[in-house]
């Protein structure tokens, strides 16, 4: 099983360099899916409503960057997801570990 710390942020830099402060994903803001962990090698598609987001957080552009980080059951995280940017975002998870 895996989880997924997904988080996102109004610009790229602050994702990549800055990755544990930026804006938590919380159900809130989830149009579909859920955040329950995943199995190996289980797909899971969260619609996410980033102009809300944006708009909730004070960010200027609707458009919003967003990584992910898989965690492992003994508390591992791999390495930090692509850096994506959408308007209205559509994040597919894979777990890749």
């Amino acid at each position: 099983m895996s989880e997924y710390e997904i988080r996102f942020a109004p610009d790229q830099a602050s994702l990549a360099d800055d990755f544990p402060t930026q804006f938590l994903l919380t159900e809130a803001y989830l149009l579909s899916g859920d955040l329950s962990t995943v199995e190996s090698r289980e797909t899971k598609t969260l619609s996410v409503d980033a102009v809300q987001l944006a708009e909730d957080n004070g960010w200027q552009e609707s458009l919003v960057y967003v990584a992910a980080l898989a965690v492992d059951d003994a508390g591992q995280g791999g390495d930090l997801s692509a850096i994506l940017v959408r308007q209205d975002l559509i994040c597919l998870l894979q777990k890749w570990r």
